[in-house]
């Protein structure tokens, strides 16, 4: 594991006003026809021993939801993420996040709303960029 603190321990200091460890952009970049962004804050990822697990039934149901929006995309009303803190047989401590809401939702699309005409996943963009 890297030398970073263990996300749970960065949720323990925010909780304690310490936001060392929550990367917090407040100039991100604006897309034209979208609600404005004012800040994007972003908790764990990178060289951090954090796995997030979904199942295929998992994605699938969510995909089916997705299909029924025009935007193609599933709504998670009430959204959050539970962090679990785990240790290996041999020692090793990682760290779980699991998705929690209420049931899943097709988006409504805004009045006048048009979908683009390629639609790219987050991850990838992220890879594209490099």
């Amino acid at each position: 594991m890297s030398d970073k603190p263990m996300l749970a321990s960065t949720v323990d200091r925010l909780m304690r006003g310490d936001s060392r460890g929550l990367d917090v952009n407040s100039t991100p970049l604006q897309r034209s026809g979208q609600d404005e962004i004012l800040r994007r804050y972003t908790l764990a990822g990178g060289d951090r021993d954090v796995r997030m697990f979904l199942s295929q039934a998992d994605l699938e149901y969510l995909l089916e939801i997705a299909k029924r929006s025009q935007t193609r995309r599933v709504c998670l009303p009430s959204a959050g993420v539970e962090l679990t803190v785990m240790r290996s047989h041999g020692g090793h401590q990682y760290e779980v996040l699991k998705l929690v809401s209420r049931d899943p939702v097709p988006e409504r699309a805004p009045a006048g709303f048009a979908m683009p005409t390629v639609m790219r996943s987050e991850w990838e963009m992220k890879k594209r960029k490099g």
